[in-house]
């Protein structure tokens, strides 16, 4: 159990128990203080560092009350889950913190129409705009959607602005 020399072993598992660090332990017998904190833990005796491991994996399991990122409601959770189990089990997702306004996306759009001369398009977004389009399709539901709020009848096909597939 404790490896090919037993007896050293069991004099190295004394002196720790004595008190003497690894380090000193090592150097008195020509090993690392990493051999010696292996064959310490072979032996099942509990080296400061592995009580703190068991005591950091008993504070990760402890329950606490939390709240629910993606409802808002409080539950029982452990370690740096966000979510509840009714969130987990219906794969809610936590919604995405917003740096912006609904207005100040179609703000966006009126001011790049206005220097376009035209209805803002997707591609005139991508090329000039401060905004991702992928902005407008979480926000408004499309880009059309968002250019009919911001007061601009949606661009068709042959649009100054209008991409054409290939």
């Amino acid at each position: 159990m404790l490896g090919q020399n037993p007896e050293r072993n069991l004099e190295i598992i004394r002196q720790y128990n004595d008190n003497w660090t690894l380090q000193e332990i090592g150097d008195h017998h020509s090993v690392t203080r990493e051999r010696v904190r292996q064959l310490v833990a072979r032996a099942g005796v509990n080296t400061p560092d592995m009580k703190l491991r068991r005591s950091e994996y008993r504070k990760r399991q402890r329950r606490v009350t939390k709240k629910c990122d993606a409802c808002g409601n409080d539950y029982l959770g452990m370690g740096q889950d966000r979510k509840c189990e009714d969130c987990i089990d219906n794969n809610v997702r936590i919604p995405h913190p917003r740096r912006y306004t609904d207005e100040a996306l179609l703000d966006e759009i009126r001011r790049l129409s206005a220097e376009c001369g035209y209805t803002a398009g997707v591609k005139d977004m991508i090329e000039r705009g401060r905004y991702s389009h992928t902005l407008y399709y979480r926000s408004f539901g499309s880009f059309k959607n968002a250019q009919k709020l911001a007061g601009f009848e949606p661009m068709g096909l042959g649009a100054p602005g209008h991409r054409k597939r290939k």
